[in-house]
């Protein structure tokens, strides 16, 4: 879905304005979360602070999808061990109640270095204009931190008429 809309878009669908991602947790603006759809470039990534409950939100506008599976890559500097660890994913439509779609817990499958790994959602028929990953406990690191340079959803896509 995110690398459709990316070439579609001719570029980054957070500064095309196609999507709006936002965190309630990054260091910088070199590190904002946008970054997870930045595919013209392997040397950003999006990079938490640590803090409790940090999450990333992708408000796709007019757009609704359903998400029948994403795609996590995890970190590739070797110095870097803040990889997901408990994390679920969210969907929406209001912004406000969030139906879960995933979810982890002591999941290792990206704890390691440059892991590209793909996770299958529990989705049923549902369509949602927000999708949210948040972190519910603590990386492998055991701190909040959460370094990734990249993400892809795949499902169906709803666009407007």
């Amino acid at each position: 879905i995110m690398r459709y809309l990316t070439d579609k878009a001719g570029g980054n669908i957070h500064d095309k304005g196609v999507i709006e991602i936002t965190s309630n947790s990054y260091q910088c603006d070199g590190n904002h979360p946008k970054n997870l759809v930045d595919y013209q470039s392997i040397n950003n990534m999006y990079a938490s602070k640590d803090q409790k409950d940090g999450h990333i939100c992708f408000d796709f506008k007019d757009k609704q999808n359903q998400i029948s599976s994403y795609l996590i890559q995890s970190c590739c500097n070797r110095w870097n061990n803040n990889h997901f660890r408990n994390w679920v994913v969210e969907g929406s439509n209001d912004n406000q109640k969030w139906e879960i779609i995933d979810e982890h817990s002591n999941d290792s499958k990206l704890n390691g270095f440059d892991n590209k790994v793909a996770f299958y959602t529990k989705q049923e028929n549902n369509f949602y204009r927000y999708i949210r990953i948040r972190q519910t406990g603590v990386s492998w690191q055991n701190n909040y931190w959460i370094y990734f340079p990249f993400l892809e959803f795949y499902g169906k896509l709803k666009l407007p008429k």
